[in-house]
């Protein structure tokens, strides 16, 4: 089962983003393991109990709405919401595979449709769905002088329907569907670029 989850999950998250930097094989990941027995999560360290033993299928796991202990939401809403992140990384592979390890396994994950002011090197807002939480964990991350960093990470409510980020002029500008703007953030980019 761990391998088949790992396989698996690895897959989907270097679909999940073709067009990014390819993702760390799953084996290497230090936030996110699936127990032997298919019972539980393992991540960052700490066990999330499954509501069932999933060892026979992932996509019986990945199907199912109510794949987590429910006694778990709140754990697992903690561990996403302060799963900690380098503030710097050495280049765009490194920065993609480590961000994308923030997915919890069967739960979505997407990237906003990022513009930029003329002259900025390139950047992207990964999105991860917490889940039954209602709430998503927004991490931008962006291309600077010195190599790639983390500009933004923050949670936000799903009702907000988050859809665009624009950069300029020191801030991050989160618009939805609609071009509304709805927040905006104080970019935490210190190289100048």
């Amino acid at each position: 089962m761990r391998s088949l989850l790992k396989i698996v999950l690895g897959g989907l998250a270097i679909g999940a983003f073709a067009d990014l930097a390819e993702a760390a094989p799953p084996e290497r990941s230090p936030r996110v393991e699936i127990s032997d027995d298919g019972r539980s999560v393992i991540y960052d360290g700490e066990v999330v109990r499954l509501s069932r033993d999933y060892s026979s299928s992932y996509e019986d796991y990945q199907q199912d709405p109510n794949n987590i202990d429910p006694t778990e939401n709140a754990h697992v809403e903690r561990l996403m919401t302060q799963a900690r992140l380098p503030k710097r990384f050495a280049d765009r592979e490194e920065a993609f595979s480590t961000v994308l390890e923030l997915k919890f396994p069967g739960y979505g994950s997407r990237s906003l449709q990022a513009r930029a002011s003329t002259g900025q090197r390139e950047w992207r807002v990964l999105v991860f769905e917490i889940p039954r939480a209602g709430k998503s964990r927004y991490v931008a991350i962006a291309e600077g002088a010195a190599g790639w960093s983390v500009i933004d990470d923050f949670v936000a409510d799903d009702r907000l329907g988050l859809s665009f980020a624009e950069r300029g002029d020191g801030a991050i500008t989160y618009s939805d569907g609609m071009n509304r703007k709805l927040l905006v953030h104080q970019d935490r980019d210190d190289s100048g670029n």
